[in-house]
């Protein structure tokens, strides 16, 4: 409550302001944020399983259990209470679920589903909007482009059936405009008023900069995009 930058993560950490309103113990909200990532990598191999077909493997578990564990990250984000990741993973791991499911199965309980847990992922880190926002737009893209063959073209149907076959992708894509709206009245307009520097102003990486990791991983995206494109996976 003492910070006077407006910083605009309204719902960081509210997790473990929740734990602390039952217990005083950080053992508990240790073994919290523990289910919590146990939670992330079940969701996550049932990702990986339903994009191979539903074809399970225990060495997809193992697989995805190490590559948590032996990454620094996870033990930053889910362990150390100052960050807020781990809770924002947890969330982005139900989306990418339930989305999956209602994209194969065009059930809207998970549709619904995918919309709220879309809703506070931008709450918990001011970029988290792109993950929410960027798969919703790409079947928009792409459906409209003839890539998805059960969803129609643009200018294939009327502009009303058009929207309802992409009703659920409308409404997660309509969140970023929610959210920087929030972000205007809640960050930068007052931040303007006190004449105070923006709150990531002096972090270094702040700016965007071009490292290794951002390479290899636009590298793996363009390669994915080109493996699509030839419709080779």
């Amino acid at each position: 409550m003492g910070r006077n930058d407006f910083r605009f993560f309204p719902l960081s950490h509210q997790d473990l302001h929740v734990l602390s309103w039952l217990t005083p113990y950080i053992k508990v909200w240790s073994l919290a944020s523990a289910l919590e990532l146990i939670a992330t990598i079940i969701l996550g191999c049932k990702l990986i399983e339903r994009i191979k077909n539903r074809q399970s493997s225990p060495s997809l578990t193992l697989m995805g259990t190490l590559l948590f564990l032996f990454t620094s990250a996870s033990a930053y984000n889910y362990f150390q209470f100052i960050y807020s990741e781990r809770f924002l993973t947890f969330l982005l791991a139900l989306y990418a679920y339930h989305y999956s499911v209602y994209m194969d199965s065009g059930q809207l309980r998970n549709g619904r589903l995918a919309l709220l847990f879309a809703l506070f992922i931008p709450f918990f880190k001011d970029t988290a909007v792109l993950l929410a926002v960027i798969p919703a737009t790409t079947t928009i893209v792409a459906g409209s482009l003839g890539a998805i063959p059960d969803r129609p073209t643009w200018g294939s149907s009327k502009p009303s059936e058009w929207g309802r076959a992409y009703a659920l992708e409308i409404a997660i894509v309509s969140l970023s405009l929610f959210f920087l709206a929030s972000f205007a009245l809640l960050s930068a307009l007052p931040s303007l008023a006190a004449d105070v520097p923006r709150y990531d102003a002096h972090l270094g990486f702040s700016v965007l900069s071009l490292d290794i990791r951002l390479v290899v991983f636009l590298g793996f995206i363009a390669s994915r995009l080109w493996l699509i494109g030839r419709k080779q996976t």
